[in-house]
């Protein structure tokens, strides 16, 4: 008796440290998949803005001089990241897939030596979140917030502006030189928020110091056109210019390309 109770608890260990090994593998994997997941996370995930013009197109660029062997490239649209495209070489080989999505139906154009994606004739529903995954030796992310303004009603038009971040934006108030009685603004975003503004007749100059994105940046000559120097993504979008009395207005559309960080061919 006594020798089958010791065999009876000989194999329960037995099987206690056979269940113990296997958990201990399975808590190893899932904080190596835990690490990994948080690894790709945190890899420099860039972000860039990209304001459009309704009706114009856009290129968001993959940065990569060629799409190699084994390299697969892959964008998402919105929160739920809608695949719209996707490249993968293997061997020579080269599968390539464009949504048939209604919403963006002849729309769409992939370079399919960079895997860099054209919106053709944009919408206010192209708006939105898009994710480039490319997987080389490592997987890289890329994220672009694309926000389609529509312009339409305009007196004077849009003119659209591209600097590579680092350098100044220039836009240029389109009057000769300003009257005794002029009253000229700089207005920025949706929200108009005030930038610069020159009234003639007071001789008063005012920049705005106090939006931090703007602070030590704004430049105004004696025309009334506006600098900003030392351009950040955060600076991209919709500026207007407005000649109160003359019922005179112009904008423009700026976006500003993060040409460092997006540097992914390497």
């Amino acid at each position: 008796m006594e020798i089958q109770r010791n065999s009876r608890i000989l194999n329960h260990l037995q099987k206690s440290f056979v269940l113990y090994s296997l958990l201990y593998e399975n808590t190893q994997g899932i904080i190596l998949l835990s690490l990994l997941l948080l690894g790709g996370v945190c890899n420099a995930e860039t972000e860039e803005k990209m304001p459009v013009m309704e009706g114009d197109s856009v290129t968001l660029h993959t940065n990569l001089s060629e799409i190699l062997d084994k390299d697969t490239i892959l964008w998402g649209f919105g929160p739920r990241e809608l695949i719209i495209s996707q490249i993968t070489r293997k061997e020579d080989l080269t599968s390539f897939f464009v949504t048939d999505e209604v919403s963006f139906a002849g729309r769409l154009q992939v370079d399919q030596q960079t895997g860099s994606l054209t919106i053709r004739n944009i919408r206010n529903r192209h708006s939105g979140q898009y994710k480039l995954t490319i997987s080389r030796e490592k997987t890289r992310y890329r994220i672009f917030h694309v926000h389609v303004f529509d312009v339409a009603g305009k007196k004077d038009g849009v003119k659209s502006v591209s600097v590579n971040e680092g350098e100044s934006v220039v836009l240029q108030n389109d009057a000769a030189e300003l009257q005794k009685d002029d009253l000229l603004i700089w207005r920025f975003g949706d929200e108009g928020i005030l930038l610069a503004k020159i009234d003639v007749e007071t001789n008063n100059h005012l920049l705005n110091d106090d939006d931090e994105r703007f602070r030590n940046r704004l430049q105004l000559n004696q025309t009334g056109s506006l600098t900003i120097t030392n351009a950040r993504t955060e600076h991209a979008g919709l500026y207007e210019v407005q000649i109160r009395g003359r019922g005179s207005s112009k904008q423009f559309l700026v976006s500003v390309r993060d040409c460092v960080k997006a540097a992914l061919q390497h």
